[in-house]
């Protein structure tokens, strides 16, 4: 219910498009690559997890959007103009498999340009990410996040905290 409630805020705000070059408060897309290591990795990882290749399918790595959990827009530190600050989420393509082209929330879907004479919704997911900062206890001052993400009529959430120093 939440997810839905957000959505419905985010779809009146507007909406830029993903930038070609790191951009302070933006998201940033279209220049960061996977390698064939990092996929390789990737991959590994999600082995590791449980999922491995073979049947039914072999795991695709089409795109990663890097969060951070400390720093400010979820973003990476940037220098624009003699400015400091911070990107956005970025997100990485496997440009073995999968572009990425710039647009916005409003634009339609560009079927002449890609040759079809339609498109069929299949289906709308919902990301949902709540940044927050503890008050007062032993976390104090730690930035935490909640990450709710739907797929088809199951929404599930989790909480993402940084790992507590064991020194």
């Amino acid at each position: 219910m939440v997810t839905a409630a957000v959505s419905a805020l985010l779809l009146g705000t507007a909406v830029r498009d993903v930038s070609a070059a790191p951009q302070i408060n933006r998201v940033s897309g279209e220049d960061c690559v996977l390698t064939s290591t990092t996929v390789g990795n990737l991959l590994t990882d999600l082995a590791t997890a449980g999922i491995p290749g073979g049947s039914p399918e072999t795991p695709e790595i089409a795109f990663v959007v890097v969060y951070s959990l400390n720093l400010d827009n979820d973003g990476q530190p940037v220098r624009v103009g003699g400015t400091n600050g911070f990107t956005g989420p970025v997100i990485c393509v496997n440009d073995q498999i999968t572009g990425i082209d710039p647009t916005t929330q409003t634009t339609d879907i560009p079927v002449p340009a890609t040759g079809a004479s339609s498109v069929t919704t299949l289906d709308a997911e919902d990301v949902f990410i709540l940044r927050y900062r503890l008050n007062g206890g032993t976390n104090d001052g730690d930035v935490e996040k909640v990450l709710c993400h739907s797929t088809n009529e199951n929404t599930d959430c989790f909480r993402i905290s940084p790992l507590v120093d064991v020194d």
